[in-house]
């Protein structure tokens, strides 16, 4: 019964308090560190594996969010458009992001073509008065329009 719940207690440190691990593109794998969190000395990829082997749907989203990164900042755009088409809905909110991109899927891939954009969709957060939520909104703007709009 201890053994159950001090490994509940880790995956709750892990995912409260090394929440800034599940922003970095490429965590360190290789290198161990004492994670503050997890008080203990662990490495960047094995924290992040203690949190996402819990929940299946987050994995899947966390994963997908690092197969968006790589392929978006390697503009590699048919590995882009492949991700963005076969995505599967699983009731997270990457959901929502993912239709947006799909709906915008034109623009998404001519930005990750395009030699004038800097790679990552430009988003813009709108605030919808009806319901007082932030809606994601990605228009893509190159570099070169922001200088041409004086």
């Amino acid at each position: 019964m201890f053994k159950a719940t001090r490994q509940a207690f880790t995956e709750y440190k892990v995912l409260k308090s090394l929440w800034r691990l599940f922003h970095k593109a490429n965590p360190d794998a290789q290198k161990s560190r004492y994670l503050f969190g997890l008080n203990e000395y662990s490495t960047e990829q094995n924290a992040i594996d203690i949190g996402t082997d819990t929940f299946p749907a987050f994995k899947t989203a966390y994963e997908t969010y690092i197969d968006l990164h790589d392929a978006l900042m390697g503009r590699h755009a048919d590995e882009l458009k492949n991700i963005i088409t076969n995505y599967q809905p699983n009731g997270t909110p990457l959901d929502t992001a993912m239709h947006t991109l799909r709906k915008n899927l034109n623009g998404v891939i001519n930005a990750a073509k395009s030699s004038y954009s800097n790679g990552p969709i430009e988003a813009s957060t709108v605030r919808s008065r009806s319901s007082n939520v932030l809606v994601m909104a990605s228009p893509i703007r190159p570099i070169c329009s922001h200088a041409s709009t004086s």
